[in-house]
C-alpha cells in the first residue's frame, strides 16, 4: 500500500477529480437536479478521500517537495506541467 501512496500522479488525480467531474455533470439535462447533486456529491467524495490519500502518503521527516510530477508539455516553448506538495501547500 505503501507503494500506491508513494505515486507521483496521485497529486495531479486530486487536482482534476472535480474538472472531470464537472465535464461529466455537464452533458446530464438540467432538469435532472437529483443527479447533478449526486453527482456532485459523489465528485467531492472523490476528491476528498484522494486528499486524505496525499495527506497520508506525506512524509514530515523529508524537507522539500513531495510527490513531485514533471511532464513536458510543450517542448517547444519549454512549458512542463509540475506539481508538488510541501509542509504549507498540504494544509
Amino acid at each position: 500500500m505503501e507503494d500506491f501512496l508513494a505515486r507521483p500522479d496521485l497529486l495531479s488525480f486530486l487536482i482534476f477529480t472535480p474538472l472531470v467531474g464537472a465535464l461529466i455533470l455537464l452533458f446530464v439535462p438540467s432538469d435532472r437536479v437529483q443527479i447533478h447533486r449526486w453527482g456532485a456529491f459523489a465528485v467531492s467524495l472523490v476528491a476528498f478521500a484522494l486528499s486524505l490519500l496525499v495527506a497520508f502518503s506525506f512524509d514530515n521527516d523529508r524537507a522539500g517537495f513531495q510527490l513531485v510530477q514533471e511532464v513536458d508539455w510543450i517542448d517547444f516553448f519549454g512549458i512542463q506541467y509540475k506539481v508538488g506538495v510541501d509542509g504549507i501547500s498540504l494544509v
